[in-house]
């Protein structure tokens, strides 16, 4: 499979539900909106292994969207420094934050590209003769993740597309928070705590702490749950950059072995 092709003609057709995010200037939003200890700024190579890791394990990087445990990654396949594999997972659907249901995904590493193709799957029989069907409750969707800017300033970028018959404007709303929300992504802020070692405090969420300093919150599709001594994650801040423009940005990697 050409997952990249698979997604742009995906892209291209018209009755398609396209979600075209901004672009997120990563250290931008991290000098801006946050205290981070030790002080801390990515480069294009860690926020490559960010999307590595997010791809491998969706409960823990998505942990307010993917059910937890459920997550399955099937064995990868390697073709130079491109890795492909399939996963599985529990997620909840975009218009229903209280519905979950299984989402296949074909996935596509390309690592030195710095691009993550996610095409979405109805059916997918496992090497042990397992077989999975992806829920009915919404429509088949593929995603692209990727980093771009320079190895110093680098950018986030994410691209998802519904596969229905004609443009729905609700479900394409339904990600309007992810576009508008001043803090970053929520799986960045996982890599920043778990794989980095950093904690994180949002400013002006300190601010509101010190008005009602016992407040706490329960995990949704932006927030994942934290300790009460810590702020809560959501989704992200966004660069005014436009994203067909940021598109032409893609740096090549070091080479990587399996």
């Amino acid at each position: 499979m050409d997952h990249q092709a698979v997604f742009e003609q995906a892209w291209a057709a018209p009755g398609n539900t396209k979600v075209d995010l901004p672009p997120v200037r990563v250290n931008e939003v991290l000098r801006e909106r946050y205290d981070v200890s030790p002080p801390f700024e990515y480069t294009g190579t860690q926020l490559w292994d960010m999307e590595t890791r997010k791809a491998k394990q969706p409960d823990v990087y998505l942990p307010g969207v993917v059910t937890p445990g459920s997550a399955e990654k099937f064995p990868s396949t390697w073709h130079g420094q491109v890795e492909e594999f399939v996963r599985v997972s529990e997620q909840k659907l975009w218009l229903d934050r209280e519905r979950s249901e299984i989402i296949i995904e074909q996935v596509r590493l390309d690592h030195a590209r710095r691009r993550a193709f996610f095409v979405g799957a109805e059916r997918f029989e496992a090497p042990d003769g397992r077989v999975f069907i992806a829920g009915k409750g919404q429509p088949i969707f593929h995603v692209e993740h990727s980093v771009a800017g320079t190895e110093e300033d680098p950018l986030n970028l994410w691209d998802v597309v519904n596969l229905t018959e004609q443009p729905d404007p609700e479900l394409a709303a339904a990600f309007d928070p992810m576009a508008h929300d001043p803090y970053l992504r929520v799986f960045i802020e996982v890599h920043l705590r778990e794989a980095l070692g950093r904690a994180l405090v949002r400013r002006q969420a300190l601010a509101a702490r010190r008005i009602r300093p016992a407040t706490t919150s329960g995990c949704d599709a932006n927030t994942a749950c934290e300790a009460p001594s810590t702020v809560t994650v959501s989704a992200p801040a966004r660069s005014a950059m436009n994203f067909t423009a940021a598109r032409g940005m893609f740096l090549s990697a070091p080479a990587i072995t399996k």
